[in-house]
């Protein structure tokens, strides 16, 4: 294990060290090479310096180099040391982080993070949160959690009768709305035609006059 372990960490510091003497994004040879992947599923187990050498002579060449200085693509940062080192660990470690049983380690840590967004955010420290795999699914259960809100003030109980003659739900999105609001709002059964859409200034914030005539619509 230590010998294999070494092989992987030294291929991860070359491909550290090279980033910047690369393109960010892979060659048209990188990407045509990936049918090689195109294999049927094993019978039986592949030995692992023989699966490594083979992701990191294929795959690492066809990845995008979002890690390095000259990515200015998505918003996509690139990684640090203490973020790479524990992500190793928590590769290692191999934790379910859904309950506190599954994983005490997890789960503290997802007290302490949200504990410290609180804090940056200055919100209440009576505040709930959750730690969720990205954007869109943070944005489903924000709206989630508003619907539900707003259909339980209103006297609908959605957990027994469900949307089918609901309580209609507005929805008020800036003109420079993400596109995964918009994904959420059709995945909750909310509806395109139940949308509002308000004009932004230059920062992309709704303009707060036209946001308390909507309101009282």
């Amino acid at each position: 294990m230590n010998e294999f372990l070494e092989s992987v960490k030294q291929k991860a510091l070359h491909y550290i060290e090279n980033i910047d003497n690369r393109k960010v994004f892979p060659s048209h040879e990188a990407i045509n090479n990936l049918s090689l992947f195109n294999e049927p599923m094993p019978e039986k187990p592949t030995e692992p310096n023989k699966t490594i050498d083979f992701l990191n002579k294929y795959g690492r060449v066809a990845s995008v180099a979002s890690t390095g200085g000259r990515y200015f693509g998505f918003v996509i940062g690139g990684v640090v040391p203490a973020a790479l080192g524990a992500s190793w660990l928590a590769s290692t470690w191999d934790q379910n982080a859904g309950i506190w049983v599954a994983s005490p380690i997890a789960s503290k840590i997802e007290d302490v993070t949200l504990n410290w967004l609180k804090e940056l955010l200055r919100l209440p420290k009576s505040s709930e949160g959750a730690l969720v795999t990205g954007t869109t699914m943070a944005n489903f259960v924000a709206l989630s959690a508003a619907r539900n809100k707003l259909l339980k003030d209103s006297g609908w109980d959605i957990d027994e009768k469900g949307l089918y003659e609901a309580p209609p739900i507005k929805i008020i999105v800036g003109k420079e709305v993400h596109t995964t609001i918009y994904k959420a709002i059709k995945m909750l059964g909310l509806g395109n035609q139940n949308i509002i859409t308000a004009p932004v200034d230059d920062q992309g914030a709704i303009r707060t006059e036209y946001y308390f005539v909507i309101c009282t619509l």
